[in-house]
């Protein structure tokens, strides 16, 4: 998969039984918002998931083959067995 620096944020693995999973995400996903906020980098996702409320809802838009793709997701704690 080809990304541009500016194009977003390329999902490399999706942790099974995570929030990302149960949500939707799939490996291959660039992330290009979170909570409507474009994003270049993982810090300014992991900063745009901090900002929310765990088990709020937040809306993240991906690019999922060549298709825009927006996912809501709730937020919650990572599972244990993946720490």
């Amino acid at each position: 998969i080809k990304v541009n620096q500016n194009d977003g944020v390329l999902i490399v693995r999706v942790v099974p039984g995570s929030p990302a999973q149960r949500a939707g995400f799939k490996t291959g996903d660039i992330i290009k918002t979170v909570a409507s906020k474009p994003v270049k980098n993982a810090t300014e996702v992991q900063q745009g998931v901090e900002a929310s409320e765990v088990g709020a809802q937040l809306e993240v838009e991906v690019l999922r083959n060549g298709k825009t793709k927006l996912i809501v997701v709730r937020p919650g704690a990572f599972p244990m067995e993946n720490r």
